[in-house]
């Protein structure tokens, strides 16, 4: 529109007292418009067309609600803004063309120009109004440059597909010339040119006599002149030597803008600020083409107007920045690594252009962003496909290289850029290669599924298949329709390496006979009767044979598969096959050959050796070397959690953990871990949420919570009465809750908290005596094979005695569970216990005969370590008691005791075993116990305290 002159219009309305710039502002905003337009508007006469559009309706309501004739409305045949702004050239050949337009009349205009000069932007806004216009002519626009043959093919210059530079030069030009006539015959209405240099079809474009020419020349010569005269024709040039001599026209030869017309063309076209539109100037040097291009990139702001993004994308330099920071900046991400985008863009960022680089901002040397957050999803789609996966290639070269300098996250960003380049057998290579990373294998299939190329689908199937196997996420949805894909293949080795990987996740989820049938597929059988079958093939099957010889109690048949697994198995395969001959020769008891091959997994697969690990842990608990379990579960446990495995698997670890911590005498910890184990399982199955719940029943129980030790444990019943597969584990997990119910009421019978030394009971009461029949049931099951069960069994005899008031029968109790003692551990637990009960029969010397055996047993077991604290501070309390009740000095004996209890490992259970020290101080007598503490130097103020409180606050060291 005309730009009025603002303050004319304002004088009649101000001489009424109206219309004041603050008004004025308010107006405009109400309007939804710019308000701090308004004077710019007025006083400098620089604004968008739209707010100058909203202030012309301000005032013009303003005139009428005054009783004033209302000003004329703006001219739509004045040329659009931005080329007002630019100089009176681009305005007079913008008014010709146009005006010849709209009077109905053929226009030809030639313009011509260095680069920089405005032409493209003449020619795109000429096409943009004449689109509004109401039955507009139709319009053609063509940019001539490089290769402009595809250009000509598109309208009809068929003659060229006969061109190559191996025709003489004369027939080279009959050949162009008939093109171009061919062309010049599909115009209709308006056709736009705009021309730099080129070729056709390899070829340079030739005049009549076959000599080489300039493209603009040549165009001029035969797609300007002699077009049908109902066309109307702007041809832009470069070189003013190239305009047609052999056509009558109007020629306007354009200039580069001023600064002083750039600085206000940008303050017009974008939300720049003043001293922001000089910083561009700058950095376009005036040249119009990139101005418009930086103009269009600050201007964008959400637009997906067509036009803008290609004149971005029209700038080599431009196109290539842009594509490299396509493939590099992530989705969320604002900035990218410097070394990173110059591997993409194959250049450091120094050597780009000024008009270029004034894309990118730099406030952070290493690590650049865009400068607009709408550049890179306005510009996506039409950037070259090939392009992009050329600069995620490169991109995937540097963070290998980061990668192999120890970068955490670099990984994780080649993998990225190597499915953007679709280098597929390179994602397969680097699946397996970095196996079991659950950061790594998310997501890849639905990335490559339908990308890929049907000959690489298979190897990437198998790679996230092999991916998902060592997390032991068999039922991810990803691993199941990889699986479907593998199942599906013609190759019979693939397809029983799938079966096998079904196969794999029966065992995991208990499902034997499903694992068996898999086992048992023609595939299978195929495959390992033949005398070529890989290795991996063979220890894969020879695996899930010892886990079906295990599950049906065939010890030998187990060990005999793991051997032939160690046979054929090689590399990462090793470990797993250690992992299993571990476990099979835990189940059997033979525990040196177990924490042998169980120690024997490295590091080269976290998970694997974060698996074998739990296991190791698992066993040394079962060899009361708590201290050593407690740090292999914690590693164990560590690693789970960092390596993203399932979080049911992390829940049993944790609570297998707590339960080491328990041991230990670390009871708080103990519950928060089980605490976070709860939380990990909001959607597991049924059995393993009970076992874990089961297990923090001794926990609240150590914490004198006998009654949440019940609510708990009946929760876990619960659980345990829903469905589910896993009959066996499910009976198991029934029978060791119900012997945990009974912990509970012994621990409220006894009135004591159930951490170490626990003393029996001496006197009966209702508590005790459901624990003693809950005992008896478990008891009385049959007595199975399975190593856990022999434990059950030997655990419920021990616990059974402590809530057996009359010593006979908890002697009995007591020597069953001798019988069942299959390790030094145990034997130092039924020794202790037997002592214990002879105390409270009043057998002095065979307690303490016990007590030694148990105590050079102790040393035995734990080796190079420490010994199981709970069993040491047990015996401590029941040596210090026989001592006393043998007739030793009562204070060279608590002495000695008050000096061994120094040990850290012994402070959560310092308190007990000196509770259980004091009372048998108390049964000689109150002057012998008196005398006893005064020796022991305990102060005045705890005089009047019982022995056994006396000596915890004395240990305690309290002023």
């Amino acid at each position: 529109m005309h730009r009025p002159n603002w303050l004319e219009l304002l004088d009649p309305l101000r001489a009424r007292g109206t219309a004041s710039l603050r008004f004025l502002e308010r107006a405009m905003s109400e309007r939804g418009a710019n308000p701090h337009a308004v004077r710019n508007l007025v006083y400098r006469g620089v604004g968008s067309d739209r707010d100058r559009k909203v202030l012309f309706d301000v005032i013009r309501v303003l005139y009428r609600e005054e009783g004033l004739p209302e000003p004329s409305a703006p001219s739509e045949h004045d040329p659009p803004s931005e080329l007002s702004l630019l100089g009176r050239e681009k305005r007079r050949a913008y008014r010709q063309f146009m005006a010849a337009l709209r009077a109905g009349r053929t226009a030809r205009l030639v313009v011509t120009g260095k680069p920089g000069t405005g032409k493209t932007l003449l020619l795109e806004t000429i096409q943009r109004d004449l689109a509004r216009v109401r039955g507009a002519p139709t319009v053609t626009r063509l940019l001539l440059s490089a290769e402009v043959a595809p250009a000509l093919l598109a309208l009809g210059g068929t003659s060229l597909q006969r061109l190559h530079p191996g025709l003489p030069f004369s027939v080279q030009a009959e050949l162009q010339a008939a093109a171009a006539r061919e062309v010049r015959a599909n115009f209709r209405g308006v056709v736009l040119l705009r021309v730099t240099s080129g070729v056709l079809q390899g070829t340079p474009p030739r005049d009549s006599n076959g000599s080489a020419t300039s493209l603009g020349a040549w165009v001029g010569r035969h797609l300007f002149a002699n077009v049908a005269d109902d066309v109307s024709l702007l041809l832009a040039l470069e070189d003013p030597a190239d305009v047609p001599t052999n056509v009558r026209c109007d020629v306007v030869a354009l200039k580069t803008p001023q600064a002083a017309e750039a600085r206000r063309f940008l303050l017009e076209r974008t939300a720049l600020g003043p001293r922001e539109a000089d910083d561009v100037v700058r950095a376009a040097g005036r040249n119009l083409d990139r101005l418009a291009l930086l103009a269009a990139v600050h201007g964008l702001q959400g637009s997906t107007d067509d036009v803008a993004v290609r004149r971005i994308l029209a700038d080599s330099d431009v196109r290539a920045l842009l594509t490299a920071l396509a493939a590099t900046l992530g989705e969320g991400e604002t900035s990218v690594r410097r070394d990173v985008l110059e591997g993409a863009l194959d250049a450091p960022i120094g050597r780009l252009p000024p008009h270029a680089r004034a894309l990118l901002q730099e406030v952070s040397v290493d690590e650049p962003r865009p400068v607009s957050r709408e550049l890179l999803p306005a510009v996506a789609d039409f950037l070259d496909a090939a392009e992009v996966r050329a600069a995620h290639a490169r991109a995937a070269c540097v963070y290998a290289r980061l990668e192999r300098e120890g970068h955490a996250s670099a990984s994780g960003q080649r993998l990225r850029h190597l499915i953007g380049a679709q280098a597929w057998s390179d994602v397969a290579a680097f699946m397996s290669e970095h196996e079991g990373r659950a950061d790594l294998v998310a997501g890849v299939w639905t990335s490559v599924r339908g990308a890929a190329e049907s000959a690489d689908v298979e190897r990437l199937a198998r790679a996230v298949v092999g991916g998902y196997v060592a997390l032991g996420r068999y039922d991810h949805p990803d691993a199941h329709e990889a699986l479907r894909v593998l199942l599906e293949s013609q190759d019979v080795e693939t397809r029983a390496w799938a079966r096998l990987k079904l196969a794999e996740s029966a065992v995991d989820r208990g499902a034997f006979d499903a694992a068996a049938a898999q086992l048992g597929t023609a595939d299978v059988r195929t495959v390992l009767s033949s005398d070529v079958t890989s290795g991996e093939l063979q220890a894969d099957a020879a695996l899930v044979r010892a886990a079906l010889a295990r599950w049906r109690g065939d010890a030998s048949g187990a060990a005999a598969a793991c051997e032939d697994a160690l046979s054929a198995a090689s590399g990462a395969q090793l470990g797993r096959a250690h992992l299993w001959r571990g476990l099979v020769a835990k189940d059997g008891g033979r525990w040196d050959d177990a924490l042998r091959d169980l120690t024997v997994v490295t590091a080269s697969d976290p998970l694997l050796r974060a698996r074998a690990r739990y296991q190791e842990g698992d066993l040394r608990l079962r060899l009361g070397q708590a201290v050593a379990a407690e740090r292999a579960l914690t590693e164990a446990l560590d690693v789970l959690m960092r390596e993203d495995a399932p979080p049911e698997e992390c829940a049993r670890v944790g609570a297998r953990l707590a339960t080491a911590l328990r041991r230990l005498g670390r009871v708080t910890q103990a519950h928060e871990r089980l605490h976070a184990s709860l939380a990990l399982l909001r959607d597991a199955d049924a059995v393993l949420t009970a076992r874990v719940l089961s297990e923090s029943v001794p926990v609240h129980l150590a914490l004198g919570q006998p009654d949440e030790g019940l609510r708990v444990a009946s929760e876990a019943l619960a659980w345990l009465d829903r469905p589910t597969d896993r009959l066996a584990e499910a009976a198991y997990r029934t029978r060791r809750t119900r012997y945990r119910v009974a912990l509970a009421y012994l621990t409220r019978g006894l009135r004591l908290p159930y951490l170490p030394p626990l003393p029996g009971a001496t006197a009966d009461n209702a508590d005790l005596k459901i624990a003693r029949r809950l005992f008896d049931e478990v008891l009385s099951t049959p007595a199975a094979s399975a190593d856990r069960e022999r434990i059950l069994r030997f655990d419920a005899h021990l616990s059974r005695a402590l809530a057996e008031p009359d010593v006979y029968l908890a002697a009995e109790s007591v020597d069953e569970a001798l019988v069942l003692a299959d390790h030094p551990y145990a034997e130092v637990q039924a020794r202790a216990a037997r002592a214990e009960v002879r105390l409270r029969a009043g057998q002095v010397q065979g307690a303490l005969s016990d007590v030694n055996r148990a105590h050079a047993l102790l040393r035995r077991v734990a080796a190079d370590g420490p010994p199981d604290p709970a069993v040491w501070a047990t015996l401590l309390a029941l040596e210090s008691r026989a001592l006393l009740a043998d007739g030793a000095a009562p204070a060279e004996t608590l002495r000695w005791l008050l000096d061994a209890l120094n040990d850290v490992l012994l402070a959560p259970f310092r308190d007990g075993v000196l509770r259980e020290a004091g009372r048998s101080l108390e049964d000689l007598g109150e002057n012998i116990a008196e005398r006893t503490l005064q020796e022991l130097g305990v102060p005045c103020h705890l005089r009047d305290f019982r022995a056994s409180d006396a000596l915890r606050r004395l240990s305690a060291r309290e002023p």
